[in-house]
């Protein structure tokens, strides 16, 4: 039996009613939803005239036949909502873009993520924040959460929205989730107040999963032999930077791809910043990476390296660039280096490095696992000038690169730290001897810092996570260039120069930022001949 004449189904009555509300009492939604009284239920249930045995009907959603639908309700007779003959609740396509701060109402979010220069997306006037006991489990909403997307518009995640949840307001969780940063990396330079909220304002540029699907579009986005030199240069006249940034010369070939410019943290220290000024659909172009150092030598305090290869990695290395940059600063270190894709911007099989433990493959755009990244190239330009100044003695110099792993890989380890060994004999006397090794002083400081931590080595415990396979500390052990793809590091070889750290989500908190770089200060020694002749912390 079907209804005596069409109409709407309840929710999309009840969805079209309180927009229309909405419009009318000029409010939202969910305030036009709450406001709505509903008409009074009758008590008197409507008898069943195919049957005979006393069963009524008691859903408002059968009408009888008898009646021809004269009884049907008006929506208004349901909801009280005048609906004007020319209402019409398309969205609007001529919005303007507006700028709000929000600084106002995520205050608390401030030490992690950028709050400032946000451009509201079309819809999200047509959010539904309700209260969870608001929420009615048998019904859905997708209609209305459909809304909230534009095909032109890259919805991003903010870090701001992650952190303290349980001190954000509501509107500003919400908030955090559905506005888009401006379109402009450069807009990150002049609206972030400290390092930390700089490279949080650069994340979410990062080039994004399955972004090249074959070959042909990974190649598209690689540097060619020209550019690959320009930004090897561009690197080395960065690390050379006293003073004078932006001065800095960027070749033909790569000058519409990546800019330089002077950033100065809300400490007074002044930086120099190497970032993509190319974006294309909300993402970095290209996806070379993000390279910062102190613009004062005076400024460096330690021949510390740090790089952070897997941003925005689910599986634990997503917050690993803000925690680099972190410590970055507050150890007085010489260079910040973060690429700008995730590893799985291809999921084509590396043809470096060319199968993982377990059998599963690296990806092609995994930069510690192939040479063809300009991750790989930049480390070589930092290694190279690093040796040319000074040299990278062992109780003030180390190269980092930070990671994070997966609750179920090493569960047991909250920090795992190695050097690219593996447990070979010969390596775990290299881990196990009496000789002064930065990965052994890391280890013994942060057991100092957190002590109900467990903290290991190779030496101490078999997981395998021992960067073994990792082609920038394979060269930096003394492996040939030409070979790093297919050719292990050795005792023998080991210049001790590397640290690999894989941590637990609890170690990339930010609440433990301070006795990471505490740990950090008391492994290496400050450089009086590059920089600083006391700790700038």
């Amino acid at each position: 039996m079907t209804r005596s004449k069409a109409t709407l189904s309840p929710r999309d009555a009840f969805t079209k009613t309180m927009r229309a509300r909405a419009q009318f009492e000029c409010t939202n939604f969910r305030v036009a939803m709450l406001n709505a009284t509903k008409a009074e239920k009758t008590t008197t249930s409507r008898r069943n005239p195919g049957r005979m045995d006393g069963m009524t009907w008691n859903s408002d959603a059968f009408i009888c036949e008898v009646d021809d639908g004269d009884t049907t309700p008006e929506f208004t007779e349901i909801w009280e909502v005048y609906v004007p003959s020319d209402f019409d609740d398309t969205p609007s396509r001529n919005v303007q873009p507006l700028t709000i701060s929000l600084l106002d109402i995520a205050r608390p979010a401030k030490a992690k993520g950028v709050a400032k220069d946000f451009e509201v997306v079309q819809g999200v006037k047509r959010v539904i924040a309700l209260e969870e006991s608001d929420i009615d489990p048998t019904e859905q909403w997708e209609d209305d959460w459909e809304d909230l997307y534009d095909d032109d518009v890259q919805l991003k995640f903010l870090h701001a929205s992650r952190m303290w949840p349980n001190q954000l307001s509501k509107f500003a969780l919400l908030a955090a989730q559905y506005l888009v940063p401006s379109r402009s990396t450069s807009t990150c330079l002049s609206t972030s107040t400290t390092l930390e909220h700089l490279i949080d304002c650069f994340h979410p540029f990062t080039v994004p999963e399955r972004k090249y699907p074959d070959y042909p579009s990974y190649d598209a986005a690689q540097p060619n032999a020209t550019q690959r030199q320009a930004w090897s240069d561009v690197i080395t006249a960065v690390l050379n930077v006293d003073g004078n940034c932006s001065s800095i010369f960027i070749p033909p070939s790569i000058n519409t791809i990546i800019s330089v410019a002077p950033f100065t943290d809300s400490s007074g220290t002044a930086f120099c910043v190497l970032y993509e000024s190319s974006v294309e659909s909300g993402h970095y172009a290209k996806g070379w990476g993000l390279f910062v150092v102190p613009e004062l030598r005076a400024d460096v305090s330690r021949s510390i390296h740090f790089s952070a290869p897997h941003p925005g990695w689910p599986g634990g290395d997503g917050d690993t660039p803000q925690q680099a940059a972190s410590l970055f600063k507050a150890t007085g270190a010489k260079s910040l280096l973060i690429t700008g894709r995730k590893r799985t911007a291809s999921i084509l099989p590396s043809d470096c490095v060319t199968s993982s433990q377990g059998g599963q493959h690296y990806y092609m755009t995994d930069p510690t696992h192939s040479i063809r990244e300009p991750f790989f190239d930049a480390n070589l330009a930092i290694i190279g000038w690093q040796n040319e100044n000074g040299g990278c003695p062992a109780t003030s110099c180390a190269f980092i690169q930070m990671h994070g792993k997966a609750p179920t890989t090493c569960p047991s380890e909250q920090v795992f730290l190695s050097a690219g060994l593996g447990r070979g004999k010969a390596s775990i006397a290299w881990y196990t001897n009496d000789i002064d090794r930065p990965v052994k002083r890391l280890k013994t400081q942060l057991i100092r810092s957190f002590s109900h931590w467990n903290i290991s080595l190779p030496s101490d415990d078999s997981c395998l996570l021992a960067a073994t396979k990792n082609v920038v500390g394979r060269y930096l052990n003394n492996v040939d260039p030409s070979h790093v793809c297919n050719q292990g590091a050795t005792a023998r070889g080991a210049s001790g120069k590397f640290i690999h750290i894989e941590q637990a989500e609890v170690s990339v908190d930010p609440a433990n930022y301070g006795p990471w770089a505490a740990a950090l200060r008391e492994t290496f020694a400050t450089t009086y001949n590059a920089g600083k002749a006391a700790d700038a912390i």
